[in-house]
């Protein structure tokens, strides 16, 4: 059995600013004292083989959208009820269980038990309210716990083994002969005018599905780009492809490319904001 790491004062306290600052509350020894039995609950809980409420999804939807933590909310009939992007899960610690307030968050789905795939453990971010500020606001003390790690993959994908897991996605829905609407998963800087669109997605390492001639919706899975301001003298010894991004505006600035296949990352390089 795994054994739980315990808190102490000082060390809950530096994860509770907002208890401590903003509700202006004094942290005892007994605020410890529960979420270090939370914690070792939690723990403990990894032990049980099934999914439970509490636990953590690794969520890929139908339409490539990665849910890294998405939170088990509910079971009922053997049918998780599981909310893709929770607010921190609310726990009470009651007669040596742990049980949970409904979160808040969403969407919310359901998925039975039987399709949810064990992947591992996970640390987990909880919050308990303190016995001694239930009635004030900001009593709530967060803290980290253990939860399992599940997968679970919605069905007939429609692009196959991409998601925003790995890559970027940018859809492009027409809203003229040759206007478009770009929408990304993450911000990307847009290329600069004299720079085509499958110019830019090929620069981008791009998988293309649709057609930009005759198609009103085109998604493109990208590599996962990372931006790096560094000053002119590096950038002048660097050896890379040399491009042109819209980085704060319409004016362009030269940029590089360091192109990582392994990991499927893209690190662009500038020495200029503007």
């Amino acid at each position: 059995m795994m054994e739980p790491f315990t808190y102490t004062l000082e060390s809950l306290k530096n994860e509770n600013s907002e208890f401590i600052y903003v509700g202006n509350h004094e942290m005892l020894e007994s605020d410890v004292e529960l979420v270090n039995a939370c914690v070792a609950k939690s723990c403990k809980d990894l032990e049980e083989k099934s999914p439970k409420v509490g636990d953590s999804v690794n969520y890929t939807s139908q339409d490539g959208t990665f849910y890294k933590a998405a939170h088990i909310d509910g079971i009922e009939n053997d049918i998780a009820v599981i909310c893709l992007e929770p607010f921190i899960p609310f726990v009470f610690y009651n007669d040596g269980k742990l049980e949970f307030y409904r979160c808040s968050g969403g969407p919310f789905v359901q998925v039975p038990l039987k399709d949810l795939n064990r992947k591992g453990t996970t640390l987990k971010k909880f919050r308990v309210f303190s016995e001694h500020t239930f009635t004030k606001a900001h009593s709530a003390i967060e803290f980290t716990g253990y939860a399992t790690e599940w997968v679970y993959r919605e069905p007939n994908p429609f692009f196959g083994d991409f998601s925003t897991e790995l890559y970027d996605r940018i859809t492009f829905m027409r809203v003229g002969k040759n206007e478009w609407n770009i929408r990304m998963s993450r911000p990307i800087d847009m290329p600069a005018d004299n720079i085509p669109i499958m110019k830019w997605l090929e620069e981008l390492h791009g998988t293309v599905f649709g057609n930009f001639q005759t198609d009103s919706l085109v998604t493109a899975f990208v590599y996962k780009v990372h931006d790096s301001l560094i000053p002119l003298k590096m950038w002048n010894q660097l050896d890379l492809p040399v491009t042109y991004r819209k980085v704060n505006g319409p004016t362009s600035v030269p940029v590089m490319l360091e192109v990582n296949d392994k990991t499927k990352t893209i690190m662009v390089y500038r020495y200029k904001n503007c």
